[in-house]
């Protein structure tokens, strides 16, 4: 095994914590039952999260020829970038249900400004990684350009939904956001 080969272990291991994370979270929610009064808002946040953190992993695969890990400043802004991702995955689902139940809309609105906040986080983790792997491994200079942009996108859609509780643009969004990681990453092949 090469040296990307040992990152992506690493990686690999933070993937896997974000989707446990997620799937524990949603786990608790539906053993609580009639407790749990249902809205659709923070799952569908939780699958858009989920199709992410497992899309990060093919990204980096594809990456495998270009990005060296040589040295621990290489290996540190995906890294950071992936525990970010995690913290956000954490973030999408409530982690426990109280015996008095919960109400899953009222929930989300308590909690969007930490949920979006991480994707604000997590836009700008994006952008530094990618500034590290393309700039510093000879890929055209448009790509990175490209995903500045679409960071800046997020970033500025995420502030908003941190700002507001109209329950339409939180909608939309989360619509937006879904549709986007579900058909932007569609085409990823592991090859």
């Amino acid at each position: 095994m090469g040296p990307f080969e040992y990152f992506i272990i690493l990686i690999v291991i933070i993937i896997g914590l974000a989707l446990e994370s997620v799937a524990k979270n949603l786990d608790g929610l539906l053993a609580a039952g009639k407790r749990v009064r249902w809205n659709w808002m923070a799952p569908a946040n939780a699958l858009g999260i989920s199709v992410q953190t497992i899309a990060q992993f093919w990204l980096l695969w594809q990456l495998r020829d270009h990005y060296k890990v040589e040295t621990f400043l290489f290996v540190l802004p995906p890294v950071a970038a992936m525990v970010v991702l995690f913290l956000a995955a954490s973030a999408a689902l409530p982690s426990e249900v109280p015996e008095q139940g919960l109400d899953l809309k009222l929930w989300y609105f308590q909690n969007c400004t930490r949920y979006w906040g991480l994707i604000v986080a997590l836009a700008v983790a994006f952008a530094v990684t990618d500034l590290v792997v393309y700039f510093t491994h000879a890929m055209p200079a448009m790509e990175p350009l490209i995903f500045l942009g679409q960071n800046a996108i997020v970033a500025a859609l995420a502030v908003s939904l941190m700002r507001t509780r109209s329950p339409w643009w939180h909608g939309f969004c989360i619509v937006l956001f879904l549709v986007v990681q579900i058909g932007g990453n569609a085409a990823l092949r592991l090859t």
